[in-house]
């Protein structure tokens, strides 16, 4: 488990207004907790006797995670001693990245159903590897021999993590993401082949690789200025600007690349500021992290 340093959160939790304030010994007990290399059970009862809510959560939540691993329990076999809200969504959370490391996916997934608003992204991470395997298996040149094992592996997991999670809108955008992302020409006319979903989200895939290939070249003074200069350019046009790279050269003209570029156009260069980034898919309902405590003055 990564290392927490207390006196870096206390300098960064210094800096916040308006938060409840701690005595010093109630930091030093914090600060004793975490740091130690070797959490005992009764470290738990210590975390619980913290007032703040933030502190006790996390304190908790490092030592149940802790403690299981060290003396073999199962991942999430503590978590519950983690006052519930976030802190315990995130013990459930890691302890099911620490299920899948093990191979053992049902307890991973048990695990998931427990992190809250987490939920769909804790079971992103359980398929999302399986997803990138697939592509890199079969690459855009072999994308209609690729559907029928991506139907599968869509049927597979969605009778898995389907009731608890955003996994029917978001596997087939992940699919097309990873297999646009990989060396050579985006062409969309390849997603012809496919069924009405997939065949959507392979588009859609190819205008969400064209908007992270634009929005790293407007970070490019020469670039920037080129785009500015001319009238909407089609996409496949891009790659004759100035300071254009090979990843620009990548783009087969699409009517929707040819939209996204327009998009960008009116924003960057009439409106002067750039497009809001796009979701992947849109999270659901979010539980606010807690505000940490700052620390005595």
């Amino acid at each position: 488990m990564t290392r927490w340093n207390p006196i870096f959160w206390l300098m960064v939790w210094g800096l916040l207004s308006g938060c409840e304030s701690l005595s010093q010994p109630e930091w030093e007990i914090f600060g004793d907790i975490i740091e130690s290399n070797a959490h005992e059970l009764d470290d738990l009862s210590r975390c619980a006797r913290l007032s703040s809510q933030s502190l006790r959560g996390e304190c908790a939540m490092i030592v149940a995670l802790s403690v299981s691993k060290r003396e073999g329990l199962r991942p999430d076999s503590l978590c519950k001693r983690v006052d519930t809200g976030t802190w315990r969504d995130e013990c459930f959370f890691l302890a099911a990245e620490r299920y899948r490391t093990l191979g053992k996916t049902k307890a991973a997934i048990r695990a998931c159903r427990q992190t809250g608003s987490f939920r769909s992204s804790c079971a992103l991470h359980l398929w999302q590897r399986a997803a990138a395997t697939l592509t890199l298996r079969f690459g855009a040149s072999r994308i209609a021999e690729m559907e029928p094992h991506a139907l599968r592996m869509y049927d597979r997991w969605h009778a898995r993590v389907g009731d608890f999670s955003d996994f029917e809108t978001r596997f087939w955008i992940k699919i097309f993401r990873q297999l646009w992302s990989q060396p050579g020409l985006v062409d969309t006319s390849r997603c012809g082949v496919l069924s009405e979903a997939p065949r959507a989200a392979c588009v859609e895939g190819a205008v969400l690789a064209l908007d992270q290939a634009l929005r790293g070249h407007l970070n490019r003074a020469e670039w920037a200025v080129a785009f500015c200069t001319v009238e909407p350019l089609p996409s496949g046009a891009l790659a004759k600007l100035p300071g254009s790279d090979r990843l620009m050269a990548r783009f087969v003209p699409h009517p929707a690349l040819d939209g996204l570029t327009q998009k960008f156009h009116q924003h960057v260069c009439v409106e002067g500021t750039m497009p809001p980034p796009p979701r992947d898919p849109p999270p659901g309902p979010q539980e606010p992290i807690e505000k940490p405590p700052a620390p005595p003055p």
